[in-house]
């Protein structure tokens, strides 16, 4: 521990030269001198510690699940992306020349929210739609807000928000109707990003 041999160092220093100019006894600062060194190491040992680990996973138990299901009815000209800020998918319209103050304040609105999961033209990175899942916090007023405003910021950038309540288990056949439903409404068909069955 470099650092807190330094510091007890400079901690004696100081001490030493107090106690030469006061003229205490010496067996006086060397007592005070180790009880700084002592404090001081403690104080480096314990703000050396790691401020963070690692999560366990990335996902919820439930995001899992949802994702175990969308897997099968994705192609692989759609590409999955999970936890995506919500600025990285939409971002305000400037009005006149650069970023005003009022472009800052619908940044804020949306730079600390994130969408479930995010679907991708695999070659072109396009955005093609998003998906959130709905858990019961969803029924909570200050949630409702915050939905109804993604729903609004969405449509009129015009990207599809598919809304899915979340479950144990999910039908294919149903989650894939209500993907083309979502998509076809925006002007996309999610058959468009499947694979033909003849395909490779």
């Amino acid at each position: 521990m470099p650092e807190a041999f330094d510091a007890i160092a400079r901690s004696a220093q100081t001490l030493l030269e107090l106690w030469q100019a006061s003229g205490l006894r010496i067996w006086h600062a060397i007592a005070a001198a180790g009880v700084l060194g002592i404090v001081v190491s403690i104080s480096i040992l314990w703000t050396g510690r790691p401020r963070y680990r690692r999560q366990d996973s990335l996902l919820t138990p439930a995001e899992q699940r949802f994702l175990q299901s969308l897997r099968p009815v994705m192609d692989r000209r759609l590409t999955i992306f999970a936890k995506v800020r919500v600025a990285d998918v939409i971002t305000p319209r400037r009005r006149g020349d650069g970023r005003s103050s009022e472009w800052w304040s619908d940044f804020r609105k949306i730079s600390q929210k994130h969408f479930d999961f995010v679907l991708v033209d695999t070659h072109t990175s396009a955005i093609v739609a998003a998906i959130e899942l709905d858990d019961k916090s969803h029924h909570q007023r200050h949630r409702q807000r915050r939905d109804r405003f993604l729903n609004t910021a969405m449509a009129g950038a015009g990207v599809p928000l598919l809304r899915v309540p979340v479950k144990r288990g999910y039908r294919e056949a149903a989650l894939r109707e209500q993907l083309d439903t979502t998509l076809e409404a925006a002007g996309y068909r999610l058959a468009d990003f499947r694979r033909p069955a003849n395909s490779p």
